[in-house]
């Protein structure tokens, strides 16, 4: 069964299907401990379609009275599961395909937003630093007492929002 079996096995997944292809590597395994075993492979179908299988292999040892030699021998058996696990496969693909173009979405998506902050910061901070530069200007200059009291509330309110700015963009450099 197991070498008939190996000739649709497909090359990429030959090495997992040789880890259960024969009762001396399934003794071996046995007397080692091991009572289960599961791989998966890939088989091509008589449509020529490749499918996912997983074999399943259950093992327990008995005691059996041999007649000819009139003693007990232990005898080792074992269940072969096999199951098509494709669709499983086709699901984690699609899933993974899935996550993978909300990764691409959110990466754009981030980078738009880095561009953004970028020219916002750039066209923000220009005109903003000309009215803080000619409200310093200007307070260098002879005013009444109201005039130079609201330049201060000019100049100090656009040093908040140049403060604001930056926090904004240092903000999304950390992110």
């Amino acid at each position: 069964y197991c070498s008939e079996y190996k000739r649709i096995v497909t090359q990429e997944t030959l090495g997992s299907y040789r880890m259960a292809d024969d009762c001396e590597k399934l003794l071996k395994r046995f007397d080692a401990g091991e009572k289960y075993l599961s791989v998966e492979f890939c088989i091509y179908g008589d449509n020529g379609i490749v499918y996912w299988i997983q074999k399943t292999i259950l093992m327990t040892q008995t005691v059996v009275f041999d007649e000819e030699t009139r003693n007990e021998i232990y005898v080792v058996h074992a269940i072969v599961l096999l199951q098509d696990t494709t669709q499983l496969h086709e699901r984690d693909e699609q899933e993974h395909a899935r996550l993978q173009a909300a990764f691409d979405e959110m990466r754009v998506a981030n980078r738009t937003k880095t561009q953004f902050l970028a020219r916002m910061s750039h066209d923000i901070r220009t005109p903003l630093n000309g009215v803080i530069g000619f409200s310093d200007l200007l307070l260098r200059t002879p005013l009444n007492e109201t005039q130079t009291q609201y330049l201060h509330y000019i100049n100090e309110s656009g040093e908040n929002l140049l403060s604001i700015i930056n926090d904004i963009l240092d903000f999304s450099k950390i992110e």
